[in-house]
């Protein structure tokens, strides 16, 4: 596999993501963590992680703002 990941967002619910997980047999995850608004969600990933019975990779994401351009 060359890349990937979950995004983990704000509206993403952990005990959905458990059962993916248990539904896929999958041995590992990576977490891709993109702050969207004032809400950041690298934290929650990693309350997550601390949790999750596989291991979690987490990747920081750019805020979407930066993708905004004046005009």
């Amino acid at each position: 596999m060359i890349d990937g990941h979950i995004h983990y967002a704000g509206s993403l619910v952990p005990d959905r993501l458990n059962q993916v997980i248990g539904d896929q047999g999958l041995k590992g995850i990576a977490l891709l963590c993109i702050p969207n608004g004032k809400r950041a969600t690298d934290i929650e990933a990693m309350e997550f992680r601390e949790k999750a019975g596989i291991p979690v990779y987490l990747f920081g994401g750019i805020p979407r703002e930066v993708y905004q351009m004046d005009e």
